[in-house]
C-alpha cells in the first residue's frame, strides 16, 4: 500500500537570526519527509535574516517593525492555514 506523505509547513519565528538561518535550513532539508514549504516569519529583521531565507528557499513573511513573538507567529499560522497544507509544526531558529 502507497501512503500519501502529509503536507507539513514549518514556520520559524525570527528577529535578527541571519547566522542561523542556514543551519535551519540544512536541518530541514536533512528530513526524510519531502513535502515541506519553509514559511519564515521576518520579525523587521536588520540583518538580513529575511533575504538569506528566500535565497534557500523559504515563503518569507515580513514585518517593517519587531511585533513580538506572539504576532510573528501568528503571521505565521495565518499563512500557513491559505496553503493547503495539512499539518503546521513551529520551529525555533
Amino acid at each position: 500500500m502507497d501512503k500519501k506523505m502529509p503536507n507539513v509547513s514549518i514556520i520559524t519565528t525570527n528577529w535578527n537570526r541571519c547566522q542561523y538561518i542556514e543551519r535551519v535550513w540544512r536541518s530541514i532539508e536533512s528530513q526524510t519527509h519531502r513535502n515541506i514549504e519553509w514559511i519564515v516569519c521576518d520579525d523587521g529583521s536588520s540583518d538580513g535574516t529575511g533575504d538569506l531565507a528566500r535565497e534557500a528557499g523559504a515563503h518569507i513573511i515580513r514585518h517593517d517593525t519587531n511585533r513580538g513573538y506572539d504576532q510573528t507567529l501568528n503571521s505565521g499560522f495565518f499563512y500557513a492555514d491559505k496553503s493547503d497544507y495539512e499539518y503546521v509544526v513551529t520551529m525555533d531558529a
